[in-house]
């Protein structure tokens, strides 16, 4: 770690990308040794990093960015990893790679965060975080899962059957 926060040091200005790099595997080195806190300040700090060639540092950028994602939803927080996510949705097109990863990650700890809501007892949570989903991914099929699941759950079958019928009708 020590030799990574020298070469972010001595870098920073003339080598930005190398400097950033060595930001970033600081905050791998620290998540690994389960220092999630000093890991979390690495991550924040690749995020602020800053140079003259911004696009250089895109790269490095979204891997600080999800990485960060995943400690914050390892800590149950789950509406600051899933900002992280959107923002990285948001700054890039469908047809991107780095977007249909971040997609990718989104669903997949979103689903996660809603069965670990349900499986607490906290249904309405679990059914609010399910709708999240199936507003920015109407097509996941998880979501829809999650969703009935809590319906159900809730004693609102009549209510399930009505917003899917509403929704065939809508879209055939």
């Amino acid at each position: 770690v020590q030799l990574m926060a020298g070469l972010a040091t001595e870098y920073a200005k003339t080598q930005p990308a190398v400097a950033l790099g060595a930001i970033i595997r600081m905050g791998d080195l620290f998540h690994a040794q389960g220092e999630w806190a000093r890991a979390k300040e690495s991550y924040r700090r690749a995020l602020t990093f800053s140079s003259n060639d911004e696009a250089e540092l895109t790269l490095q950028k979204t891997a600080a960015r999800l990485a960060l994602a995943e400690i914050l939803y390892d800590e149950e927080r789950y509406s600051e990893a899933l900002l992280l996510y959107e923002n990285e949705l948001a700054a890039r097109s469908y047809e991107d790679h780095l977007y249909q990863l971040a997609r990718q990650g989104y669903i997949r700890k979103t689903v996660a965060a809603g069965e670990r809501l349900y499986r607490l007892g906290e249904v309405a949570a679990a059914r609010s975080v399910y709708m999240d989903l199936l507003r920015r991914v109407p097509l996941s099929v998880e979501g829809h899962r999650g969703y009935a699941m809590c319906l159900a759950a809730q004693g609102e079958i009549p209510a399930l059957m009505r917003h899917y019928e509403r929704h065939l009708t809508e879209n055939p």
